[in-house]
């Protein structure tokens, strides 16, 4: 499924701001469960963030954001989708990379403890 199609065809209109976002955000939701025991669609949701977060979530990439305060430049919304509809679906985002990092947490830690239970130390092997 292409994230970033369906994000397309609702800021142009061919599907309706709630049919779109809600198959959006079922699909992240979707994203989620599959996430779980392994992050397999994380490079999906990056790109789709890239592409269409400032659009459809109002998010804007931390540099950027960085530099429009430096210049003291601001960001106008282009109304095509409602803040709060912007907001529920950075709310599900939200939702995936907490998921996500959650995940990568409990891998990296289930990762050490294998390393360290394979590469324990034997005194008697140091000895040989």
């Amino acid at each position: 499924m292409d994230l970033r199609l369906f994000g397309e065809f609702t800021l142009c209109g061919i599907f309706g701001d709630n049919d779109g976002l809600n198959v959006i955000g079922n699909t992240i939701k979707s994203m989620i469960y599959i996430d779980r025991q392994a992050i397999v669609t994380i490079n999906l949701m990056v790109a789709f963030c890239r592409a269409l977060g400032e659009e459809l979530a109002g998010q804007i990439p931390q540099n950027v954001a960085v530099v429009a305060m430096e210049y003291n430049v601001e960001f106008s919304d282009s109304g095509i989708i409602s803040k709060p509809k912007k907001q529920l679906l950075c709310s599900v985002l939200k939702e995936y990379f907490t998921a996500t990092a959650n995940t990568l947490k409990s891998v990296s830690l289930l990762g050490i403890k294998r390393s360290l239970s394979s590469h324990s130390y034997h005194p008697h092997r140091a000895l040989l």
